[in-house]
């Protein structure tokens, strides 16, 4: 809203819906779920970064930038030394230190970024369980094509 050329601050909870609006920029949030209010919690976490300062006298290309030297020089966060993530403790610095390892995949050679990726090829390339749709026999090689059928040609919804 803007009365007289000046933008208001307005922030206003609604208890039916849990409805909020950011005092910064006016952004409305549905606060329905986790997922709707982690999002909300990061954009404010976003407009505290922009909002704060130091006295580093360093200037930054990007917000991002701001955001890591904020976070690893006032608030002892843990930046990883290969990729701009930061972490709050030494234990998730060390789970992600894995995306960043290159492993081959031992039946076909194709170089994966960590376990979990490699893992995830391996059960859709190379698993040797076979999964009979039955809707229709179809012998498929894994759940994860038997899942991906059944939605396409069957029309079955994914469970939840």
């Amino acid at each position: 809203q803007k009365k007289h050329g000046i933008k208001l601050k307005i922030k206003k909870v609604l208890k039916h819906n849990d409805v909020v609006l950011c005092d910064d920029c006016g952004e409305k949030f549905d606060l329905i779920n986790r997922k709707k209010k982690r999002m909300y919690e990061k954009h404010m976490a976003k407009h505290q970064v922009e909002k704060a300062s130091c006295n580093c006298k360093v200037d930054f290309a990007t917000k991002v930038e701001k955001s890591i030297h904020m976070k690893v020089v006032h608030d002892s966060y843990i930046k990883c030394d290969r990729c701009s993530e930061v972490f709050k403790t030494t234990e998730g610095l060390e789970r992600h230190q894995y995306i960043h390892e290159s492993i081959p995949c031992s039946k076909c050679g194709v170089i994966y970024n960590g376990q979990l990726k490699l893992r995830a090829h391996m059960l859709r390339a190379h698993d040797e369980i076979e999964c009979i749709c039955e809707i229709c026999s179809k012998v498929l090689k894994n759940n994860v094509f038997l899942t991906k059928h059944k939605r396409e040609k069957h029309e079955v919804k994914a469970c939840k």
